[in-house]
């Protein structure tokens, strides 16, 4: 699984060394490497995932250092629209933003998710490709006419099986007439 944007490694060919009172070189290092490890990495949402409009979501990460990140969402990988522009992210946690999906995104699983630290823009992380998808959710007027049936449903029982019947209680005695 990719989790950065920016990881590499610095490779250095020879470090030379050389004797501080005469500078003639002493000799020379075989070649090192130092690899680079960004600070951020996105949990979720994950590759192959299918997210879907109008639906909350949790964008997950990692962050080794605290402060705050700015989420973005790209598609094809072209920014499509800032998500967040200043989360709280805490080192050594779980970091969660809550995301509701507009009805106005393009569908495709050319999606995904760009973290950054707003004070130092190399510090990102991007996730894999996911999917974004119409809601599964029904239809209001699915909902409405489902209720409206339910509500048929309830007065025919009422017009078979009869009203119930309520007997009235007499009128209490009033205190200004003698008795």
């Amino acid at each position: 699984m990719k989790y950065y944007l920016f990881c590499f490694t610095w490779l250095i060919l020879a470090i030379h060394t050389q004797d501080w009172v005469s500078s003639h070189p002493i000799g020379m290092s075989t070649p090192v490497s130092f690899p680079y490890e960004a600070n951020l990495k996105i949990l979720t949402p994950t590759k192959g995932e299918v997210l879907r409009l109008e639906q909350s979501y949790k964008i997950t990460w990692e962050a080794k250092t605290g402060g705050n990140v700015q989420i973005d969402l790209y598609k094809a990988e072209k920014l499509e629209r800032t998500i967040e522009f200043s989360a709280l992210s805490v080192a050594g946690a779980n970091n969660v933003f809550t995301w509701q999906i507009p009805a106005d995104i393009a569908l495709g699983d050319d999606y995904q998710i760009m973290i950054f630290d707003v004070k130092d823009k190399e510090n990102v992380a991007k996730s894999e490709f996911f999917s974004i998808q119409k809601s599964k959710k029904l239809p209001k007027w699915v909902i409405i006419a489902g209720s409206l049936g339910i509500v048929a449903i309830i007065g025919a029982v009422v017009l078979i099986l009869g009203r119930p019947k309520t007997s009235r209680l007499p009128d209490p005695p009033n205190p200004d007439e003698g008795g």
